[in-house]
């Protein structure tokens, strides 16, 4: 039963993970707006879910938006715009200058096509998420293999300097280290990874040093494997199988710090969207138009739920001690 019970957390998981890494990948290039075009800052402002608009095309290159358009003589337009009507000249309009459009998570309060801007910022929080943690796997698989098979010495200064970083919350750390640094999208990944490396050390560190008990690693090193080949042939590959599991849960704390950052201003800037600074743009206008922040909110709530199935699924599918007989 409880293998039964982890294939479908890791099946839950994966496919919501997956699903998500796809509307990040695909997703902008299928909307009709760029996250960033200002459709129209005062008639298109926090449009709620579902809205349409007819957009119109200036000569110029801005954007109107209006409830209604009708024809006038000599090609001209007639607006509703926000209930009043406005006369647009032909030499005023640009070639097909209307069509209509649907706003699935309504606007922003600069006009902004929020299901845009969400994908947008799934592309950003995703791949600041999975670059952190790619960093922070091989800084922490290099540190623990130093730490555990290079002596004494080696250990003690490794292992003390992680448990520095580890006496402070990775929140906290990180918030001082984009402070320092200044706020962008390579601080975000740098500050990440510095601060995520260190739980990954220790585990490797203690796989290492019971693989090396094993009759396996005894038998290689009394067969006269170089040292080399017996850690990367034999004891590596053996000690990496809870670094996966790990990195799968480590991936939703990281995307769920990044997403701290920036809605303190520490991490991805505007206009850039990250589901961060989505939430933060947001927070003054629940009232009047919640969506602006509860559709990223609720991005990072199955973000993070994602990949923790995904690790427990990992975790049990991977891990033989936790697997029992129906």
């Amino acid at each position: 039963m409880r293998e039964r019970g982890g294939r479908r957390l890791l099946l839950t998981g994966a496919g919501l993970a997956a699903l998500l890494l796809a509307a990040a990948l695909a997703g902008p290039a299928l909307l009709p707006h760029a996250p960033d075009t200002q459709l129209d800052p005062v008639a298109a402002r926090h449009l709620p879910p579902g809205s349409t608009r007819l957009l119109v095309t200036l000569a110029d290159g801005r954007t109107l938006a209006a409830e209604r358009v009708a024809p006038l003589p000599g090609g001209g337009l007639r607006l509703t715009r926000l209930g009043r009507e406005q006369h647009l000249a032909a030499s005023e309009l640009a070639d097909a200058p209307v069509r209509p459009t649907r706003f699935l998570l309504g606007t922003d309060r600069f006009g902004r096509d929020l299901a845009a801007r969400l994908l947008a910022g799934a592309r950003v929080s995703l791949a600041v998420g999975l670059a952190a943690v790619a960093i922070a796997l091989t800084l922490g698989i290099a540190a623990g293999s130093v730490a555990a098979l290079g002596g004494r010495w080696l250990d003690g200064v490794v292992m003390r300097i992680a448990d520095a970083f580890l006496a402070f919350p990775r929140l906290f750390l990180a918030l001082a280290a984009a402070a320092f640094l200044g706020p962008g999208l390579p601080t975000a990944i740098a500050v990440l990874a510095a601060t995520g490396w260190m739980g990954v050390a220790r585990l490797v560190r203690a796989e290492l040093l019971s693989l090396e008990g094993r009759e396996f690693a005894f038998a290689a090193r009394a067969s006269g494997l170089p040292a080399g080949r017996i850690f990367l042939r034999h004891l590596l590959p053996n000690a990496l199988t809870p670094v996966f599991v790990d990195a799968a849960l480590r991936l939703g704390d990281t995307i769920l710090i990044e997403a701290s950052l920036s809605f303190l201003g520490l991490g991805i800037q505007p206009p850039q969207a990250s589901w961060g600074n989505l939430i933060a743009d947001g927070r003054d206008a629940l009232a009047s138009a919640w969506w602006v922040a509860a559709f990223p909110g609720a991005a990072l709530v199955v973000a993070v739920l994602a990949f923790n199935l995904l690790g427990e699924g990992l975790r049990d599918a991977l891990d033989p001690r936790r697997r029992r007989p129906c």
